[in-house]
């Protein structure tokens, strides 16, 4: 009969004595299963921010945005989540019911777990109304602007639209506004007071 030599638990460091299997690399069944759930969450941590661009101000999500151009998402296991969630779970552990994710630089592609703090809905209102941040109604949809930006800004990004070279996307980066924003600026369904004087209307 073989003897097993006593052994630390890849899971707990403590020493045991493998009963029957040489291959047995836990204690218990309790450290396997502790061991294999930090490996999911070590796996998918390397997953996630090996889609991140990270600067010194925000960490840019590089992956995959919701249908209205501005948060990110993250697929693991047949589940979607957004991934600046995802980053705070990751970071600081699970989301209690009935709170937000809320983001201190305003940018919803940001996923900087230091950028990221919980409230509610009544608090990221307020936040926004805080930061001047506006919302307009365009048609049946209402579109969050970003931050508040000036006549003027919004002048440039429409010249720099028209000229080409450059994305909404990158625009909305460089502005730190919503792509949606950019956009309608765009096709000058909002901000249409700032752009009249140098775009005035065709008749």
């Amino acid at each position: 009969m073989r003897i097993h030599e006593p052994r630390p638990c890849l899971h707990c460091g403590t020493i045991y004595k493998p009963r029957r299997n040489d291959r047995i690399k836990y204690c218990s069944q309790a450290c396997y299963r502790a061991y294999e759930l930090q490996y999911k969450k070590d796996h998918a941590a390397d997953l996630f921010w090996a889609r991140v661009r990270k600067t010194d101000d925000c960490w840019i999500w590089q992956g995959g945005i919701d249908s209205d151009g501005d948060y990110g998402y993250f697929d693991l296991n047949k589940k979607r989540t957004r991934a600046h969630r995802f980053a705070y779970q990751l970071t600081h552990g699970s989301i209690p019911e009935e709170r937000e994710v809320c983001h201190t630089c305003d940018n919803p592609r940001c996923v900087r777990p230091d950028h990221l703090f919980l409230g509610t809905t009544q608090d990221n209102r307020d936040d926004c109304a805080a930061k001047g941040r506006l919302a307009f109604k365009v048609g049946s949809r209402i579109v969050y602007s970003g931050k508040k930006i000036s006549d003027k800004q919004v002048v440039e990004i429409l010249m720099r639209a028209r000229a080409g070279g450059i994305t909404q996307q990158e625009l909305a980066e460089e502005y730190g506004v919503s792509r949606p924003f950019v956009s309608e600026i765009i096709s000058g369904k909002v901000r249409k007071s700032a752009t009249r004087e140098h775009f005035p209307l065709r008749v």
